[in-house]
């Protein structure tokens, strides 16, 4: 048996070693082969549990050069975009679900905005007042909700 430094070392040279067929597999099935590979006790004589392979994994594939990457929640497959060198190759784009959500919300509240803003107006249209620095306060807050939104797509891609 190979030595290894550490719970997660292991993890990751079992996680290698079985995703090189470049097959997908859940993280179960990984769990599955560390166990069947090393048997259910880890560097320091406790337990491989699926938290230490779950957080060993989310370590591994926050770099950007691992040459791994999650397929969808719980699916790990070999990143054929990776080379084989030391430079990194370039990332597919992943999907982000809090881009997309902000997104949304952001959306949503110029709609809201919008809408409030308008009753605000014809009410002040039946009561005869005219307010102009309530228009400037409508465009300026349509401009900040424009520049978050354009902020969250530059983070999405």
């Amino acid at each position: 048996m190979t030595k290894f430094s550490s719970d997660a070392a292991l993890v990751r040279h079992y996680f290698k070693e079985l995703l090189s067929d470049g097959r997908e597999y859940t993280i179960h099935e990984v769990l599955a082969y560390v166990l069947s590979q090393n048997g259910e006790m880890g560097v320091n004589a406790k337990p491989i549990t699926y938290d230490k392979v779950q957080n060993a994994l989310f370590q591994f594939l926050r770099s950007d050069t691992c040459g791994y990457m999650m397929a969808r929640r719980g699916v790990y497959v070999k990143n054929k975009a990776v080379s084989v060198s030391d430079e990194p190759a370039v990332q597919p784009v992943i999907p982000n679900p809090f881009c997309d959500n902000a997104l949304r919300i952001l959306s949503a509240a110029k709609i809201g905005v919008r809408s409030c803003f308008a009753s605000c107006f014809v009410v002040m249209e039946i009561s005869g007042e005219v307010n102009f620095s309530l228009r400037d306060t409508e465009s300026a807050v349509m401009d900040l909700l424009e520049e978050a939104m354009k902020k969250m797509d530059e983070i999405k891609t």
